[in-house]
């Protein structure tokens, strides 16, 4: 199901092919509530990685991942909580030697991972409309990467920010540059490069499923912005605090076909 709030009507007349870019999050948002998470999901299937690992970043998880959606918890706690999460889950890493083959060799473990419905149809007529794309991810951008290539998606109009490891001798020692976790994105730096392909593309469509993730982008671009917002935990409990953040609020698995059809873009 959609809800628009009363902004959404205007918006929705400013998200035309070639005038606007997209902001997104990627795991939940772009996959399924179900797909194995580009941060350590992926790892824990099918032995990729050793039991007593698994065993670690499982116990993280269901520690902090409730915590993570809990509204009832301020946003600066939580964002102390998880970005300790992702310190002590790079830590993993580094205490048992992942390797960069195994990173860069996941296509097993990746075959796991599940678009959300019509996520594919969604990045393919984006390219096709030559509309930048920004993923911007907590996860471990060499899964993502990996995982959109493997799937016929990954083109030049997709820019991707977040998480690479970084290796020694082909063992882990930690991510290049500061960590990127649920509520910190909004400091993810664009380079020259990025800002230059979104020049002229001042209409922003913004896609997450965190209320987190509708702070990627400075409030001063507001008037200019679609927040796109999909909730798949706890809906009932959450729902009010996701119409307040964003302007149209998909919930029960929502496919990105409904939503390409709510935006006039199928």
């Amino acid at each position: 199901m959609l809800y628009l709030n009363e902004r959404a009507a205007h918006l929705l007349k400013k998200i035309k092919p070639g005038e606007f870019c997209v902001i997104t999050d990627f795991d939940r948002t772009i996959t399924t509530k179900k797909s194995p998470n580009s941060w350590n999901g992926v790892l824990e299937y099918d032995n990729f990685v050793s039991a007593a690992f698994t065993e670690e970043s499982v116990a993280l998880f269901e520690y902090y991942f409730p915590k993570e959606y809990d509204n009832s918890i301020s946003i600066i706690e939580r964002r102390k909580m998880v970005g300790k999460w992702w310190e002590e889950g790079i830590a993993l890493f580094v205490e048992y030697g992942l390797t960069e083959e195994k990173v860069l060799n996941a296509g097993e473990a990746l075959a796991k991972m599940q678009f959300r419905k019509g996520g594919e149809r969604f990045l393919r007529a984006m390219q096709q409309m030559d509309t930048p794309v920004v993923i911007i991810s907590a996860g471990i951008g060499h899964f993502i990467e990996q995982f959109l290539r493997l799937n016929g998606c990954w083109s030049d109009n997709i820019h991707l920010i977040a998480n690479f490891i970084e290796f020694a001798n082909g063992v882990a020692t930690g991510v290049k540059g500061p960590i990127i976790h649920t509520f910190n994105k909004h400091t993810a730096a664009f380079d020259d490069e990025l800002t230059s392909k979104l020049q002229g593309r001042e209409t922003i469509l913004l896609l997450g499923d965190n209320l987190a993730d509708a702070k990627m982008v400075p409030d001063e671009k507001r008037e200019q912005m679609l927040k796109v917002g999909f909730l798949d935990y706890e809906i009932e409990k959450n729902l009010p605090y996701y119409k307040r953040a964003f302007d149209v609020v998909c919930t029960d698995n929502t496919s990105f076909d409904e939503l390409m059809k709510t935006l006039g873009l199928d």
